[in-house]
């Protein structure tokens, strides 16, 4: 019986105690028997209030001791959790030393494995007979029938999440795209190279000023770009021109980070060199700057601006510096991109990038022959726009487009045939080994269409058809793919100017 039951009891026995009480004492003619069954009655009465007391005080002993329970409980808890914290460490405690950094170290990575099909069949699996990087694309091209460990990526991560706290964090990549990128290891003295590399590892400190300023220092992937290094993170399979030939991949140096509010952060960078390749050390002991600023003025937009400038010059201050034309060349780059996301379904990306290589000869900005049959070396100029649509039409589906144009006009980031080595296209000149100064101006345009099927939460199947083309800026074709019809008489690779590639790739984050 509840407590509110036994008062409901009470209430109405006493009731009819005052309607006996009040019949008895208005009765006139009572008699003694009725009197005798009155006073009975009122004892029962009285027996069964007595024992609903005992009832009663039962119930309230019962809640007390229930109360005292509920109160001691977080105690007893808390007393436990305390007891195990002292002889138990936490799981992750037994990856790291806890004294040093106490908190758990996040390890992780993705595995990416591709087939692609080349519709022009090229003879030779991604180089050219000179063994250059072929089709103008950086991370895989042409490749013909082919399966590929295009990249596994591994992780540490323990950077810092609270003021004060200091961490780090180191990115390893393997298979096929880190040698395509440059990042690979390679020797002090030049020597032979593998495919794995130090993507990323620096030193990270939130420092307690304002919001927290962050620091890292040591190397770090780029800003720059829509697109990112870990094909898992892109909308495609593949990457567009403006990311492999516009932009740098990594930077060595010092980075600090302010975030002013939720809305708007900046951040600005001293590196050795904005282009630089492994192993990061600086090539004409000249530190080059870059600053970022990122709005999101609602959840649904967000716009960064990336910029920076330096000298491109690969010569040492204690080396004869040769003509004017070796000093003079300083490299400015900008690049901005924006994300929309209106409907929960629809996303939207914009990608934009312009660079300059001013005045004189570097290793990137080559020159040209003049009517007297000089190299006149001008500014090397490059810029790129690229599109971007992503549909989640089903839930675990979704539909990824992307329309870029490249141009570079001065042939800054690499002769039209792609080849460094200067490998001749068929019908055309033979080039001079290490350029094209003859015709340096291309214009690159390429359309992509991806669909990604979410297998199971890690497992992304993804299926790409992507169509190249590559043209003169004045009109006239300069045919940079292979085909399949082998070497020429004179032993020089078939190119056409059109390449059309289907890719399927097995992308598993963990």
């Amino acid at each position: 019986m509840t407590v509110d039951r036994v008062c409901k009891t009470l209430a109405m026995s006493a009731a009819v105690a005052v309607v006996f009480a009040a019949s008895w004492v208005k009765a006139e003619n009572t008699s003694a028997e009725d009197t005798k069954e009155i006073l009975a009655r009122m004892r029962a009465m009285e027996e069964k209030m007595a024992s609903q007391d005992k009832e009663i005080g039962a119930l309230k002993g019962k809640l007390k001791q229930a109360e005292a329970y509920n109160a001691a409980k977080p105690d007893i808890h808390m007393q436990v959790d305390k007891a195990l914290d002292q002889k138990t460490p936490p799981a992750w405690a037994y990856v790291h030393d806890t004294g040093l950094i106490n908190r758990p170290i996040k390890f992780g990575g993705m595995l990416d494995v591709q087939y692609q099909y080349s519709f022009n069949q090229p003879h030779t699996q991604n180089t050219t007979n000179a063994g250059a990087s072929p089709d103008f694309r950086v991370f895989g091209g042409g490749n013909f029938n082919s399966f590929q460990v295009s990249q596994v990526d591994l992780y540490l991560d323990a950077t810092a999440q609270e003021k004060g706290q200091a961490g780090f964090r180191v990115d390893w990549n393997l298979g096929r795209d880190p040698a395509s990128a440059g990042y690979t290891l390679t020797t002090l003295n030049g020597g032979g190279t593998t495919n794995t590399g130090l993507q990323q590892a620096y030193i990270d400190y939130l420092a307690d000023i304002g919001n927290g300023i962050r620091f890292k220092l040591g190397k770090l992937v780029t800003c720059y770009g829509f697109e990112v290094i870990e094909g898992a993170d892109n909308w495609n399979v593949s990457r567009s021109f403006n990311f492999e030939r516009a932009i740098p991949f990594t930077h060595t140096g010092l980075d600090v980070e302010y975030s002013f509010n939720d809305k708007f952060s900046m951040m600005f960078m001293v590196v050795n060199d904005l282009f630089q390749g492994d192993p990061g050390l600086d090539a004409n002991f000249n530190k080059d700057v870059m600053i970022q600023t990122k709005w999101t003025p609602v959840k649904w937009f967000t716009w960064i601006v990336n910029a920076g400038a330096g000298q491109d010059d690969n010569r040492s201050p204690t080396v004869e510096r040769g003509p004017k034309r070796y000093q003079d060349n300083w490299l400015y780059l900008i690049n901005t991109n924006m994300t929309f996301t209106p409907w929960e379904k629809w996303s939207f990306g914009l990608d934009a990038t312009l660079g300059d290589r001013i005045d004189g000869e570097s290793r990137f900005n080559r020159g040209h022959f003049n009517r007297t049959g000089e190299i006149t070396y001008d500014d090397g100029q490059f810029y790129g726009v690229a599109g971007y649509l992503k549909y989640q039409f089903l839930k675990n589906w979704y539909f990824a487009a992307r329309y870029e144009m490249f141009w570079d006009l001065d042939g800054a980031t690499g002769g039209p045939t792609g080849d460094p080595l200067g490998t001749p296209a068929v019908g055309l000149a033979p080039a001079v080994p290490g350029t094209d100064l003859t015709n340096p101006g291309i214009k690159l345009t390429s359309a992509t269409g991806t669909i990604d099927w979410a297998l199971s939460d890690p497992l992304h199947v993804r299926f790409e058809y992507r169509h190249d083309e590559n043209f003169k800026t004045g009109g006239h074709v300069t045919p940079g793919y292979r085909t399949s019809n082998g070497q020429n008489a004179a032993g020089a690779t078939p190119y056409r100017n059109t390449n059309d590639t289907l890719t399927m790739s097995w992308v598993l984050k963990f």
